[in-house]
Order: structure tokens, then C-alpha cells, then sequence
């Protein structure tokens, strides 16, 4: 009975071992571009004039582009990666100037594990709109997987930039730091400005953020130390730093041990005469001069 009971439970505790830290699989790369309106770098025309024909031309072109991206999409929401990829390459020879192709592109190959080329599609996307966000949020992924965490690190911030409300981003950056660059206390950072971001709960994150806290607990306040006093007021400026002179019988007594007695009785109020130590930290003119 009792090897029926830990056969039964050592199932559970595994469940409840993996759902406390994040894997590959909790990352949310889905972030498809829907139109070729979003995803069409801005452009400044100086050509104000255009005849009738170029004027259809570009509305056929657009049309097809709008056509492609509805089938691509329908590809990738149906995880038929591969004809997707098919299409999007097809897309990107027709429609070479549309960073949401090339976004769309990059997705699919990431998504059938083919980072190098995921990544020069990216970089297109990029190189053609540098503030399209769905690319740089691609991209973070993928350098993750091709191991340049940095790289991957700086494409996640880039995104946050453009896109301060996607709190996929801030999920997926947090996954960064907690399993790949092994920054515990920057992942709770992320995971907890993802959960604020977030309309619906998240369960996987709840539970990595309890799980981050237990381990990296609010730091208590550190007491204030109090400074030591200077024993013989060097150092201090103002008038309490004065030196207290020894009386005259001190000063020309030949005992040693008078001399002695009187000297630390003279250091003694030095010290009480002194006030505040911290005037010695105080910038002087001159240092604030200079840069």
C-alpha cells in the first residue's frame, strides 16, 4: 500500500517541481504583424506628382500584400510552420520593403529552429524600420537560442523602449535573467512588471515570483553607523577643530607620567570641542570646479 501511495505522489511532486521555474516553452514568441499597414516602414516622398498608372500599380501591390499576409497568418495560427515559411520568403522577394514580412519570416524560421536564418531575417526587418518592435522582441529569442544573452538582452530592452505595455516582453526578459544569465533579482524585477501589465492572471508567473522572493527576500534597512570621534581633532574644520593648549605646569612638568595624564586630558576636550566630523567631506571650492 505504501509503495502504491509513493508511486502515486512522486508524479505530483515532479508537476509541482517543474511548474516553479520557467522553460522554453513558457516564452511567448507569438507576435505575428496582421497588416501590411503596421508593418510598412514610414517613408518621406518627395515626389509629390504620380501619374494614374503608378497609382493602380501600388494599390495592386497592396491588395497582394494584404492577400499574403492574411494566408501566412492563417499558416502560422495553424503552427504549418514550413508552408508559412514558404510564403513569407515568397512575400519577401515580392514585397522586399515591408518590415512585417520579413518580422513574419523570421518567426517562422525560429519556430522550425532555424536561428541563422531567423536572424538575417530580422535584421532585414530592422535595417528597414528600426523602431518596429515585433522584431526586436523576435529577435531577443533568437540570439537566446543562437547563446548571445547580451545580444538577446539588448533586443528585449529595445522592445520594452518601443513597446512599454507588452508585458510578453517583460515576461520573456525575465526568463532571460532567471535561467540563462542567472540574475535572480533582475528576473523578479521583470516578472513583477509583467504581472502588473498583464489584464488576466497568470499562474506559471505567480508562482515564479513566490518562488524568487523566498529566495531573494527585501533586504532590511541598514542601521545608520555612527562616525568615530577624531581623537586629537585633525581634520576637522571650523573652530571646534582648534587646538586646546596644555596648561603651562603641564607643559614644563618633568614627570612623564603628568605630561602624559595632561596630554590625554588635552586630547580628551579637543574631541568633546570638535561637534561634527563630517566637515571634512565637505567639497571645497576647488573640487567643484573641476569636472
Amino acid at each position: 500500500m505504501l509503495v502504491r501511495f509513493a508511486s502515486y505522489i512522486l508524479p505530483l511532486l515532479l508537476l509541482a517541481a517543474c511548474s516553479s521555474q520557467p522553460s522554453k516553452v513558457d516564452e511567448q514568441p507569438e507576435q505575428l504583424v496582421e497588416s501590411t499597414e503596421e508593418s510598412k516602414a514610414d517613408e518621406s516622398t518627395a515626389e509629390d506628382e504620380a501619374d494614374e498608372k503608378e497609382e493602380s500599380e501600388n494599390a495592386d501591390d497592396s491588395a497582394g500584400a494584404d492577400s499574403m499576409f492574411k494566408r501566412g497568418l492563417i499558416l502560422m495560427k495553424g503552427k504549418r510552420y514550413e508552408p508559412a515559411r514558404d510564403l513569407w520568403l515568397a512575400a519577401s522577394e515580392r514585397f522586399p520593403n515591408y518590415a512585417g514580412v520579413w518580422t513574419n519570416l523570421g518567426l517562422s524560421q525560429y519556430h522550425l529552429e532555424s536561428y541563422d536564418e531567423a536572424k538575417e531575417s530580422l535584421s532585414k526587418a530592422i535595417e528597414i524600420n528600426p523602431q518596429f518592435c515585433a522584431a526586436h522582441k523576435t529577435m531577443g529569442l533568437v540570439l537566446r537560442e543562437l547563446g548571445d544573452f547580451k545580444g538577446a538582452e539588448s533586443s528585449y530592452i529595445t522592445a520594452i523602449e518601443c513597446a512599454p505595455a507588452d508585458g510578453n516582453v517583460r515576461r520573456n526578459l525575465g526568463i532571460l535573467y532567471d535561467l540563462y544569465l542567472l540574475d535572480g533579482r533582475r528576473a523578479l524585477e521583470q516578472y513583477e512588471a509583467a504581472k502588473k501589465l498583464y489584464f488576466a492572471k497568470d499562474k506559471n508567473l505567480e508562482i515564479w515570483i513566490t518562488n524568487l522572493k523566498s529566495r531573494f527576500p527585501d533586504p532590511e534597512p541598514e542601521e545608520p553607523v555612527a562616525s568615530e570621534q577624531p581623537a586629537n581633532g585633525e581634520g576637522v574644520t571650523g573652530e571646534s577643530a582648534q587646538e586646546v593648549p596644555a596648561s603651562s605646569d603641564e607643559t614644563s612638568s618633568s614627570d612623564s607620567e603628568g605630561a602624559s595624564e595632561a596630554k590625554e586630558a588635552a586630547e580628551a576636550e579637543a574631541a568633546n570641542d570638535s561637534g561634527d566630523t563630517t566637515a571634512d567631506a565637505q567639497v571645497t571650492p576647488e573640487q567643484g570646479a573641476s569636472e
